[in-house]
Protein backbone atom coordinates (compact mmCIF):
# COMPACT_ATOMS: atom_id res chain seq x y z
CA UNK A 1 0.00 0.00 0.00
CA UNK A 2 2.72 2.31 0.75
CA UNK A 3 4.10 1.76 -2.54
CA UNK A 4 1.50 3.06 -4.06
CA UNK A 5 0.65 5.56 -2.17
CA UNK A 6 4.30 6.52 -2.74
CA UNK A 7 4.04 5.91 -6.52
CA UNK A 8 0.95 8.07 -7.02
CA UNK A 9 2.62 11.05 -5.58
CA UNK A 10 5.53 10.66 -7.50
CA UNK A 11 3.33 11.19 -10.40
CA UNK A 12 1.66 13.79 -8.87
CA UNK A 13 4.87 15.72 -8.39
CA UNK A 14 5.98 15.18 -12.12
CA UNK A 15 2.60 16.29 -13.19
CA UNK A 16 3.07 19.30 -11.16
CA UNK A 17 6.20 20.18 -13.09
CA UNK A 18 6.14 19.06 -16.18
CA UNK A 19 2.47 20.16 -16.79
CA UNK A 20 2.48 22.51 -19.20
CA UNK A 21 5.82 23.52 -19.23
CA UNK A 22 6.55 25.52 -22.36
CA UNK A 23 9.79 27.28 -24.00
CA UNK A 24 8.97 29.19 -25.94
CA UNK A 25 10.72 31.76 -28.82
CA UNK A 26 9.18 35.36 -29.45
CA UNK A 27 9.77 36.49 -33.18
CA UNK A 28 8.51 39.91 -34.79
CA UNK A 29 6.63 41.27 -31.79
CA UNK A 30 6.17 40.63 -28.22
CA UNK A 31 2.23 39.38 -28.67
CA UNK A 32 2.50 36.53 -31.21
CA UNK A 33 4.75 33.73 -29.70
CA UNK A 34 5.37 30.05 -31.07
CA UNK A 35 6.77 27.45 -28.72
CA UNK A 36 6.78 23.84 -27.36
CA UNK A 37 4.89 22.04 -24.28
CA UNK A 38 6.16 19.07 -22.13
CA UNK A 39 3.31 17.72 -20.55
CA UNK A 40 2.24 15.23 -17.82
CA UNK A 41 -0.81 13.56 -18.33
CA UNK A 42 -2.86 11.36 -15.33
CA UNK A 43 -6.48 10.22 -15.90
CA UNK A 44 -8.95 11.50 -13.51
CA UNK A 45 -12.20 9.57 -14.03
CA UNK A 46 -12.59 5.81 -14.08
CA UNK A 47 -13.74 5.12 -17.82
CA UNK A 48 -12.25 2.52 -20.21
CA UNK A 49 -9.19 2.25 -20.97
CA UNK A 50 -8.07 2.93 -17.67
CA UNK A 51 -4.38 4.43 -18.38
CA UNK A 52 -1.03 5.40 -16.35
CA UNK A 53 0.83 8.45 -16.39
CA UNK A 54 1.73 9.52 -19.53
CA UNK A 55 4.44 11.89 -21.15
CA UNK A 56 3.89 14.12 -24.41
CA UNK A 57 4.02 16.92 -25.60
CA UNK A 58 2.87 19.61 -28.64
CA UNK A 59 3.06 22.51 -30.18
CA UNK A 60 1.01 26.41 -29.60
CA UNK A 61 0.75 29.66 -31.48
CA UNK A 62 -0.01 32.39 -29.16
CA UNK A 63 -1.53 35.95 -30.65
CA UNK A 64 -1.71 38.37 -27.76
CA UNK A 65 -3.99 40.95 -28.71
CA UNK A 66 -3.39 43.19 -25.86
CA UNK A 67 -1.94 42.90 -22.47
CA UNK A 68 -4.71 41.50 -21.22
CA UNK A 69 -6.10 39.10 -23.39
CA UNK A 70 -4.64 36.26 -25.83
CA UNK A 71 -5.93 33.53 -27.93
CA UNK A 72 -3.68 29.98 -28.40
CA UNK A 73 -4.18 27.27 -30.83
CA UNK A 74 -2.38 24.19 -29.70
CA UNK A 75 -1.78 20.36 -30.82
CA UNK A 76 -1.36 18.48 -27.78
CA UNK A 77 -0.15 14.26 -27.67
CA UNK A 78 0.34 11.88 -24.71
CA UNK A 79 1.27 8.35 -24.85
CA UNK A 80 0.07 6.42 -22.14
CA UNK A 81 -0.23 2.47 -21.18
CA UNK A 82 -3.40 0.41 -19.80
CA UNK A 83 -3.37 0.06 -15.89
CA UNK A 84 -5.80 -2.16 -13.54
CA UNK A 85 -9.04 -3.43 -15.52
CA UNK A 86 -6.88 -2.43 -19.20
CA UNK A 87 -3.59 -4.00 -18.10
CA UNK A 88 -1.75 -5.24 -20.73
CA UNK A 89 -3.17 -2.60 -23.53
CA UNK A 90 -0.06 -0.50 -24.73
CA UNK A 91 0.39 2.39 -27.17
CA UNK A 92 -2.60 4.31 -26.52
CA UNK A 93 -1.87 8.04 -27.66
CA UNK A 94 -4.65 10.79 -26.56
CA UNK A 95 -4.19 13.75 -28.81
CA UNK A 96 -6.07 16.98 -29.25
CA UNK A 97 -5.81 19.03 -32.79
CA UNK A 98 -6.76 21.49 -32.93
CA UNK A 99 -7.42 22.91 -29.14
CA UNK A 100 -8.26 26.91 -28.96
CA UNK A 101 -7.73 28.63 -25.78
CA UNK A 102 -8.92 32.19 -24.55
CA UNK A 103 -6.57 33.46 -21.75
CA UNK A 104 -6.72 36.44 -19.57
CA UNK A 105 -3.50 37.55 -18.08
CA UNK A 106 -4.19 38.54 -14.37
CA UNK A 107 -1.40 41.38 -14.59
CA UNK A 108 -1.91 42.14 -18.24
CA UNK A 109 2.11 42.14 -18.95
CA UNK A 110 3.43 44.68 -16.33
CA UNK A 111 6.01 42.04 -14.61
CA UNK A 112 8.55 39.73 -15.56
CA UNK A 113 5.73 37.26 -14.13
CA UNK A 114 2.52 36.85 -15.48
CA UNK A 115 0.07 34.60 -14.63
CA UNK A 116 -3.03 33.83 -16.55
CA UNK A 117 -6.40 31.72 -16.64
CA UNK A 118 -7.81 30.72 -19.81
CA UNK A 119 -10.60 28.63 -21.22
CA UNK A 120 -10.93 26.61 -24.01
CA UNK A 121 -12.10 23.80 -26.70
CA UNK A 122 -10.83 21.48 -28.60
CA UNK A 123 -11.29 18.39 -30.86
CA UNK A 124 -9.66 15.63 -28.66
CA UNK A 125 -9.20 11.86 -29.86
CA UNK A 126 -8.00 8.39 -28.48
CA UNK A 127 -6.23 5.88 -30.36
CA UNK A 128 -7.51 1.75 -30.07
CA UNK A 129 -3.83 1.46 -28.33
CA UNK A 130 -2.20 -2.52 -28.84
CA UNK A 131 -5.73 -4.58 -27.65
CA UNK A 132 -8.66 -4.38 -30.27
CA UNK A 133 -11.49 -3.91 -28.13
CA UNK A 134 -12.97 -0.38 -29.49
CA UNK A 135 -11.47 2.17 -27.32
CA UNK A 136 -10.96 4.47 -29.12
CA UNK A 137 -12.47 7.91 -30.85
CA UNK A 138 -13.12 11.22 -31.02
CA UNK A 139 -14.98 14.31 -29.15
CA UNK A 140 -15.43 17.92 -28.44
CA UNK A 141 -14.26 18.77 -25.28
CA UNK A 142 -14.03 21.63 -23.27
CA UNK A 143 -10.74 22.96 -20.93
CA UNK A 144 -9.66 25.06 -17.94
CA UNK A 145 -6.58 26.15 -17.81
CA UNK A 146 -4.24 28.14 -14.98
CA UNK A 147 -0.60 29.22 -15.37
CA UNK A 148 2.05 31.87 -15.78
CA UNK A 149 4.70 32.63 -18.16
CA UNK A 150 8.08 34.08 -16.74
CA UNK A 151 9.74 36.67 -19.27
CA UNK A 152 13.42 35.54 -19.11
CA UNK A 153 13.92 38.24 -22.24
CA UNK A 154 11.95 40.71 -23.96
CA UNK A 155 12.36 37.65 -26.34
CA UNK A 156 12.23 34.46 -24.92
CA UNK A 157 9.92 33.00 -21.65
CA UNK A 158 9.46 30.28 -19.59
CA UNK A 159 6.06 29.10 -18.22
CA UNK A 160 4.40 26.54 -16.79
CA UNK A 161 1.03 25.74 -15.65
CA UNK A 162 -2.33 22.79 -15.31
CA UNK A 163 -4.47 22.07 -17.98
CA UNK A 164 -8.40 19.77 -16.94
CA UNK A 165 -9.56 18.74 -19.91
CA UNK A 166 -12.87 17.11 -19.84
CA UNK A 167 -13.23 15.30 -22.95
CA UNK A 168 -16.70 13.12 -24.10
CA UNK A 169 -15.13 9.97 -25.63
Amino acid sequence: MKTKTFKTLCYLASFFFLSTTAMAFDYMAFNKTVGGNLYGSFQMADTLPVVDFGFGGGIFFDYRFNERFSFMIESVLTFQDGKDRSNGEGSIVFYGVPAFTFKCYVAGGKYRIDPYIGIGVGLYGLTEGSADNNTGGLALGAQVELGGDYLLTDNFLVGTGATFRSVCI
